[in-house]
């Protein structure tokens, strides 16, 4: 089983570059998670995901994606807060689809 690997996306993230991140750690077995906060990065970790999952299943492999909220504790030098975001959760099937 391969390993978990945690991607961040902001609003300012390029989209081929996440999917091309999300691709490559799907294809060697690993588990991939996309870390949002914001409207903005979730739509960027959305279309990534989207422009993945037409790349793999054009490979015949199936990407399952779960998305759940996540509290995400920032450290400022003058502050801390927790601030709610979308985690994704993506892997491959374990049956064909």
């Amino acid at each position: 089983m391969g390993k978990i690997v945690n991607l961040k996306a902001g609003s300012k993230t390029d989209v081929n570059s996440l999917k091309t991140s999300i691709v490559g750690n799907i294809k060697v077995g690993d588990t991939v998670i996309v870390n949002t906060i914001g409207v903005g990065s979730n739509y960027v970790a959305i279309k990534a995901i989207i422009m993945a999952r037409g790349q793999l299943n054009s490979c015949g492999c199936s990407l399952i994606a779960e998305p759940s909220f996540h509290d995400y504790e920032i450290d400022t030098p003058t502050t801390s807060s927790v601030k709610t975001g979308i985690r994704w959760m993506l892997k491959l099937s374990k049956t064909p689809q």
